[in-house]
C-alpha cells in the first residue's frame, strides 16, 4: 500500500476536529507504536485527527525511513524527495535524508545521489559523491583524482564509503610510494599508529624503515637519544611525549636534538613552548627561564597567559607586567589580564594606577569584578535590568513551527530533540528576537535554553533569566542536611549542567550536578541510600542529594576551603592534592594557576554564580575574598587532615 500520496490528501482535509493537548499526545504515542510495527497505513483516520499536530511530520518521516530500509524503490524515492523538499530539517527529517542517501549509494543510483549531496555533508556522503562522479564520468580524471586524494591524504582512517574511491586511486597508480609515506607521516603526527602501520605494509620492505623509525620514536620517545635521520616534525612530536614522561631530561636533551635533526626555528619554538608550558602547569620554578627563551614573535595567547601565571605564582610582578603589556590589545582587554595588571601594579608600588584599573573592573558582574571591588572595599554592582516582553514578537515566536515542535517534545519528555528544534527555530534570529525567545523559554520554564538563548543575544542583565530559582527548595533541603548554603548548591548546578537534569558529559557525568556514576554509587553507599542507576541520576532530587553530599565531602577533605573543594569537585581530589603549593599562597594566585583550563574557569564561574545567587536569594552577599582565604601549603593541609581523622577516631 502506498501511504504517502493518500496521506497527503487526508492531511489536507478540512474540518478535522482539533484534539485536546493530552489526547493528541496520547494518540501520537499510539501512532509511534504503529510506525514501529509497520502499521501506520492502517491508521489513516487517526492521522487525520493529528493533521494540525506539530509532530505529525515525525511520524511520516519515521515511517518513510522504515519503508526505505524494508523495500526501497524509485516510487518511494520520489515520495521521500517530495517530503524532504516540503519539510525543514527537523531531526527525523535529517535522519531520513541520511538513510535515503546511503540507500541511493548502496543501489548505485548515482545521478540522483549527485543531485542531493551538498558541500557541507559528511565525509561519507562526499566520498559517495566522488564515487558517483567516477561512475558517471562527471568530471575529468585529473579533477576526480584531486578530489579523491583530498580525502585520502589525511592522518586518520576514513569511512568505509571512501574505500571504493581509494581503490580507484590505487588501480590508477595514484597511491605512489611518496604519497603513502606522506600519509603515514600525517598518521604518526596524529597518533594514529595503527593506520601508519597499515600504510607501511602497503610498501615494499625496502621503503618501510622510515615509517618504522617514526613509530619507534613516538612509541619509545626515550630512544630519541639514539635515533638518527628523523623527520623534524616527527622529532618535535616525539619530544613532546618524552617531556610528558621526563620533563627535566627532555629539556636537557633539546639542544642536542635541535642540532642532530637540523630543526628549523618553528620546530625549535614548538618544543621550547611545550617545555615551558609543562613547567608552568607543573608549577615549577624553571618555567620563567623557559618562557624567556621563546621568540616573542611566535608567542600565542595561550603561552602568554601561562607566562603571566608562572610569573605571578613566583611573585615576579615586573615580569608579569611586561608580558601583559606585550599582549595584543584584544588579549590585554580580557578581564583576567586587566585584573592581574592591576595586581602587578599594586605589588610594584604603583597603587594609584592599580586602583584605576580596579575601579573599571568593578563595573563587571564577574569573578574578577568582585575581587576588584574587594580590593577597593566597594559594594558589588549587580545592575539587574529585566527584559520586557513584546507581544507581537512573542506571538511570532509561538507561531514558529520549530518552536511549536520543541514545546511538544518537551511535553513528551523528549529533551534532546526538543533542544534540536529550539536551535533550528532560533538560529537565524536577530539579537532583539533572541532576547524575546529567551523570555519565551523562561515563560515555558525551560531554563537551560533561556540562559543559552539570552547569552546568544549578547544581553547579560536579566538576572531572573540568567539565575533562575526554580530549584531553590530542593537546593535548600539538600544544603540544610549538610550544613551548606543553598546558593552554593545552585551555583554548582548552574556551572555543571546549566540546570539540565538529563545532561550527560563526554566523560560520563550525569545530571544537574554532573556526578560520575561510580562516584554517585560510593556516595550513596556512604549515606545508606539505594544504589543509583542512570535514570536515578537524571532525577533532580536524587542527583542534588548525592551531589551535595559529594561536595560536602570535598569541603571536609580540604578543610572547608571553597576554592579547593570546587576544583576537586570538577577535576578530582587527587589532582588538587598535586596542585597544593609548597608554601601558603593567596587564593586568587592559586586559582589562576590551576593546571586545567576547564577547572580553572569552572572555579571562577562557580564563585561568580555563588555571589549572584546569594543576592537572588536575599542572603547577605558578603565578600568573595572572604570565601577565598589563603591556600595553605600541602604540608599544612595534610596535617589538618590527619588531625581531623584523629578527632573522628
Amino acid at each position: 500500500m502506498r501511504l504517502f500520496p493518500t496521506l497527503c490528501a487526508l492531511l489536507l482535509t478540512t474540518g478535522a476536529q482539533a484534539l485536546a493537548p493530552e489526547a493528541a499526545r496520547d494518540l501520537f504515542r499510539d501512532l509511534e507504536a504503529a510506525v514501529a510495527q509497520g502499521e501506520l497505513a492502517q491508521q489513516q483516520d487517526a492521522l487525520v485527527e493529528l493533521a494540525d499536530y506539530p509532530l505529525t511530520p515525525y511520524l511520516l518521516a519515521d515511517d518513510l525511513r522504515r519503508r526505505l530500509r524494508r523495500a526501497p524503490d524509485p516510487a518511494l524515492d520520489d515520495q521521500i524527495d517530495a517530503f524532504l523538499t516540503e519539510h525543514e530539517p527537523m531531526p527525523p527529517v535529517r535522519r531520513l535524508r541520511q538513510t535515503w542517501l546511503d540507500s541511493l549509494a548502496e543501489r548505485s543510483h548515482w545521478a540522483r545521489l549527485l543531485d542531493e549531496v551538498r558541500e557541507d555533508d559528511s565525509t561519507a556522503l562526499q566520498c559517495h559523491a566522488i564515487h558517483a562522479r567516477i561512475q558517471l564520468n562527471r568530471a575529468s580524471e585529473a579533477e576526480l583524482t584531486a578530489q579523491a586524494l583530498a580525502f585520502w591524504h589525511r592522518g586518520r582512517s576514513q569511512p568505509e564509503a571512501c574505500d571504493p574511491v581509494f581503490a580507484w586511486l590505487e588501480k590508477r597508480g595514484e597511491l605512489t610510494r611518496d604519497r603513502v609515506v606522506a600519509r603515514a607521516r600525517l598518521a604518526v603526527l596524529e597518533d594514529q599508529t595503527g593506520l601508519a602501520r597499515y600504510l607501511a605494509r602497503q610498501l615494499p620492505e625496502t621503503d618501510q624503515p622510515s615509517i618504522r623509525r617514526w613509530l619507534d620514536a613516538v612509541r619509545n620517545p626515550g630512544e630519541l637519544r639514539h635515533i638518527e635521520n628523523l623527520d623534524g616534525d616527527i622529532a618535535a612530536h616525539a619530544y613532546k611525549k618524552l617531556a610528558l614522561r621526563d620533563l627535566e631530561g627532555a629539556g636537557d636533551l633539546l639542544p642536542a636534538l635541535v642540532q642532530r635533526f637540523d630543526l628549523d626555528a618553528g620546530q625549535r619554538h614548538e618544543m621550547q613552548r611545550w617545555t615551558a608550558l609543562l613547567h608552568g602547569q607543573g608549577h615549577n620554578d624553571e618555567a620563567l627561564d623557559w618562557f624567556a627563551r621563546l621568540d616573542p614573535e611566535r608567542m600565542d595567547d595561550f603561552a602568554r597567559g601561562w607566562h603571566v601565571r608562572s610569573a605571578i605564582r613566583q611573585r615576579a610582578w615586573d615580569t608579569a607586567l611586561a608580558v601583559i603589556d606585550a599582549m595584543p590589545a584584544d588579549q590585554q582587554d580580557e578581564e583576567e589580564w586587566r585584573y592581574w595588571r592591576a595586581r602587578s601594579l599594586a605589588a610594584t608600588g604603583r597603587g594609584e594606577a592599580a586602583n584605576q584599573l580596579y575601579a573599571a573592573l568593578t563595573r563587571e558582574r564577574s569573578y574578577h569584578g568582585y575581587l576588584a571591588a574587594d580590593r577597593l572595599d566597594l559594594p558589588y554592582d549587580f545592575n539587574p535590568n529585566p527584559l520586557t516582553p513584546d507581544a507581537e514578537s512573542q506571538r511570532r515566536l509561538r507561531d514558529t513551527p520549530a518552536l511549536q515542535r520543541a514545546r511538544e517534545l518537551r511535553a513528551l519528555a523528549r529533551e534532546y530533540p526538543a533542544r534540536a528544534e529550539w536551535r533550528l527555530g532560533t538560529r537565524d534570529l536577530s539579537p532583539a528576537m533572541l532576547e524575546q525567545a529567551a523570555l519565551l523559554a523562561f515563560d515555558w520554564e525551560w531554563h537551560p535554553l533561556a540562559i543559552i538563548t539570552l547569552a546568544e543575544s549578547g544581553y547579560w542583565d536579566d538576572l531572573d533569566i540568567r539565575y533562575p530559582l526554580h530549584l531553590r527548595d530542593a537546593a535548600a533541603s539538600a544544603a540544610d542536611n549538610r550544613g551548606l548554603e543553598p546558593a552554593l548548591i545552585l551555583a554548582i548546578m548552574r556551572t555543571e549542567s546549566l540546570f539540565m537534569a538529563n545532561a550527560h558529559s563526554p566523560a560520563g557525568a550525569v545530571g544537574l550536578m554532573q556526578l560520575m556514576p561510580a562516584t554517585a554509587r560510593r556516595v550513596a553507599e556512604d549515606i545508606g541510600a539505594p544504589r543509583p542507576g542512570i535514570a536515578d541520576l537524571e532525577t533532580p532530587a536524587t542527583n542534588i542529594r548525592l551531589g551535595t553530599r559529594y561536595l560536602d565531602q570535598m569541603l571536609e577533605r580540604f578543610d572547608r576551603q571553597s576554592a579547593l573543594a570546587m576544583a576537586a569537585y570538577n577535576a578530582g581530589p587527587h589532582r588538587v592534592d598535586r596542585w597544593l603549593p609548597e608554601e601558603t599562597m593567596p587564593a586568587d594566585i592559586w586559582v589562576e594557576n590551576i593546571a586545567y583550563t576547564e577547572t580553572r574557569e569552572y572555579v571562577k564561574r562557580a564563585f561568580s554564580h555563588l555571589i549572584v545567587f546569594r543576592m537572588r536569594l536575599g542572603q547577605p552577599v558578603g565578600r568573595l575574598s572572604e570565601l577565598m582565604p589563603a591556600v595553605p601549603a600541602a604540608q599544612k593541609m595534610e596535617a589538618a587532615r590527619e588531625a581531623a581523622d584523629e578527632r573522628e577516631s
